[in-house]
């Protein structure tokens, strides 16, 4: 297949537009893509964001460095320099390519700021680090492009690009069956969020019973155990709007006690309520087997809702609309 790399252009601007010229042509000639400052000056951060977006979709990046460091965004930092720390963070396989002698540049093509200057330096150092070539004129510039890019493809084969009818049909058959395999899979998770876990059918759920200990402590310390009765719907409908975000085990049973608070008169002044720990394990493993809830990894203290759950909760909740009564007919 005839592949086609994209190759990121980067440089200061208005000193070396006859030197991109020459790049881009090289490029060009080489069947390749380049993408640079041209379509897109950095100025901004909005700018910024899409000049990282651009080299992500480039195969290697290359920055031509001379005797100017450039426009600096908000935090001091050169775009040019920026883009090569950049493309380096991102593993992008790069070249830089350094003026031999920049100081015999013309003085419109150096920097006058010592600060500038210094930077400058250091980010030639920074270049040379990684693999570095040098030039002198334009017309040479291009041909080291040239020859650098053929034996950084060579030893860094990229994704590249390939037109669609260059593409052998069995990969591209192998494509379809993969993506309607992940659709499959998608429709499949899809479901499972919306039904219960398979055999969950004989546990107790829904509107069945069951009966919470409450230790109460009175006024004087001494703690009694009271019965509270309530069904698993109630009960999840109670504490499960609390974990949609992570929750721990004494939440809920404060949550449980708020709930008993409500319904049973001879709570509501009560103080230090607390479910009967092993009665709030019981809760916190049938909620699970009913496939409500899922501990959450790695601390498995930590409990959230799952999927399912979530979608059960929310049937629970949801305020109904009230319907207006049909009206009947008059007769007479």
């Amino acid at each position: 297949m005839d592949k086609k790399y994209q190759v990121f252009v980067s440089s200061t601007y208005a000193d070396l537009q006859e030197e991109r010229r020459h790049v881009m042509q090289a490029l060009l000639e080489l069947d390749h893509i380049p993408a640079g400052m041209e379509l897109f000056p950095a100025a901004d951060e909005d700018q910024w964001s899409l000049i990282k977006e651009v080299i992500d979709t480039c195969d290697y990046y290359i920055v031509v460095v001379a005797g100017k460091y450039g426009s600096q965004g908000p935090d001091g930092m050169g775009y040019t320099e920026k883009e090569y720390r950049y493309a380096i963070g991102q593993a992008k396989p790069v070249i830089a390519f350094l003026h031999k002698d920049p100081d015999s540049l013309p003085g419109t093509k150096l920097e006058t700021d010592p600060e500038l200057r210094n930077r400058l330096h250091a980010f030639r150092e920074l270049t040379k680090q990684k693999m570095c070539k040098f030039w002198c004129t334009a017309d040479e510039l291009g041909s080291v492009v040239s020859r650098s890019l053929v034996k950084l493809i060579k030893a860094h084969p990229g994704v590249g690009w390939v037109r669609a009818n260059e593409f052998p049909i069995e990969a591209t058959e192998e494509i379809l069956r993969l993506r309607r395999k992940v659709e499959e899979l998608e429709a499949r998770i899809a479901q499972v969020s919306m039904t219960p876990p398979p055999q969950t059918e004989h546990l107790a759920q829904g509107d069945d019973s069951f009966t919470i200990r409450i230790l109460r402590k009175d006024n004087n310390n001494q703690v009694s155990e009271i019965p509270f009765s309530t069904t698993w719907n109630e009960l999840f409908s109670c504490i499960g709007p609390m974990m949609l975000s992570i929750r721990v085990s004494s939440e809920l049973s404060e949550s449980i006690c708020e709930l008993a608070q409500r319904r049973m008169a001879k709570l509501r002044d009560a103080r230090g309520l607390r479910v009967v720990e092993q009665d709030l394990q019981t809760i916190t493993l049938q909620l699970r087997a009913l496939g409500l809830i899922r501990q959450d990894t790695p601390n498995a203290l930590l409990w959230r809702l799952t999927e399912y759950g979530d979608q059960v909760v929310t049937r629970l909740r949801a305020v109904c609309r009230v319907t207006d009564a049909p009206k009947g007919n008059d007769e007479g």
